[in-house]
C-alpha cells in the first residue's frame, strides 16, 4: 500500500508541475515547489536522453508512463 501511495504522489507531482508550467506559476511558489522537488530527480536524467519536440518537453509524459510501468512491475513482485 505504501508503495502504491508513493507512485501516486510522484505522478501527482508530475501533473502539478505540468499544469503549473501551463499557467506560468513560479517554480519557487510554495504551492508548486514540492512538485518540482519530487519530480526533478526523475525528469533530469530523462531530459539527457529524450529530445524536446520543438517547444514541447515530453519528458513528464514519458516519466508518467514509466512510473506506471515501474509500479506495475514492483506491485507484481510483492
Amino acid at each position: 500500500m505504501l508503495i502504491g501511495w508513493t507512485f501516486e504522489i510522484l505522478r501527482l507531482a508530475l501533473i502539478v508541475r505540468v499544469i503549473a508550467s501551463w499557467v506560468r506559476v513560479s517554480p519557487y511558489s510554495r504551492w508548486v515547489r514540492w512538485s518540482y522537488t519530487l519530480s526533478e530527480p526523475i525528469l533530469r536524467p530523462l531530459r539527457q536522453v529524450v529530445p524536446t519536440l520543438g517547444m514541447i518537453d515530453v519528458t513528464p509524459i514519458i516519466a508518467y508512463l514509466l512510473l506506471g510501468l515501474l509500479e506495475g512491475f514492483v506491485m507484481g513482485m510483492t
